[in-house]
């Protein structure tokens, strides 16, 4: 064997170098995707893609949105209706509105009385009370006593709250307005005895 090849065969593997070849890819290519990825972000942000446009931080969803949108006149209306059922009604009618026979508590939910076509009669039993025998839903209730609320509620307080109770516990009666109480509050202004259910049953339940 020759010289040169025993130096040959004896040398040492060199070290692999870093260094641009044929595959690297071009800065043009670079650049273009770069600007592709600011483009889909941009897109993605203003037009939603999977996410919302509406959403931003620190909110997380378009759930969190609606809670906070203000709410309509409608679900202020109900919402305070509540509000005077849970504080003046619901000790005695009880939250489920199913009344308490121990202490001749007549029902709200699933009264026809609440349920009637109008609420005319409804309007004078909460201005001004209710005593005697009534039945409601086939129950006699025969010491029924309701006190009156004429002092302590306005026209919007009882016409809330019977729109509540008329709508709520699987009653489906139509909402009751202030302009329908007002007439009534001024026209009964001097009944001073809380009303019989016989006199009541004379009124026309709606005009």
């Amino acid at each position: 064997m020759k010289t040169d090849e025993k130096i040959f065969l004896n040398r040492e593997p060199a070290e692999p170098t870093a260094g641009l070849n044929s595959a690297a890819i071009p800065i043009w290519l670079t650049g273009l995707l770069a600007v592709l990825l600011y483009w889909s972000c941009t897109f993605t942000d203003t037009r939603g893609g999977r996410f919302s446009p509406l959403v931003y931080a620190p909110y997380t969803s378009t759930n969190q949105l609606v809670e906070l949108l203000p709410k309509s006149g409608d679900d202020d209306f109900l919402r305070h209706g509540k509000m005077v059922f849970n504080k003046n009604c619901a000790p005695c009618h009880q939250d489920s509105g199913s009344g308490n026979p121990s202490t001749f508590v007549p029902p709200v939910a699933g009264s026809e009385i609440v349920a009637a076509a109008g609420p005319n009669r409804l309007i004078r039993i909460l201005l001004d009370g209710l005593a005697g025998p009534i039945k409601v839903a086939g129950k006699d209730y025969g010491t029924a006593a309701m006190p009156p609320w004429r002092p302590a509620m306005n026209d919007y307080d009882v016409a809330a709250v019977l729109t509540y109770i008329r709508g709520s516990w699987g009653n489906k009666a139509t909402p009751v307005m202030p302009e329908q109480v007002a007439p009534i509050r001024e026209k009964d202004k001097a009944h001073s005895d809380p009303w019989q259910w016989s006199e009541l049953e004379k009124i026309p339940e709606k005009d």
